[in-house]
């Protein structure tokens, strides 16, 4: 039987998070966050830190949902 690789995702999801972050405007995060109150709230972690770790838990996640579903697929 052949041997098979598996991939690492998190290295595709920095290269793929570092495009999306890339398509959002640089103002566009602060400015909401002034807008909406949401800066004013903050403690720890910035507007945009916020919004990085957020793509970064969908990118992970779908990567755990597409392993998943090639290990049902090999099943």
């Amino acid at each position: 039987m052949k041997k098979q690789t598996l991939r690492k995702p998190t290295r595709s999801s920095f290269t793929l998070l570092r495009q999306l972050c890339n398509l959002i405007p640089s103002h566009l995060v602060p400015k909401l966050a002034r807008d909406t109150g949401v800066a004013e709230n903050a403690r720890t972690f910035t507007p945009w830190s916020h919004v990085v770790s957020l793509i970064f838990a969908q990118l992970s996640r779908a990567a755990r949902c597409a392993e998943h579903q090639a290990e049902q697929r090999h099943q």
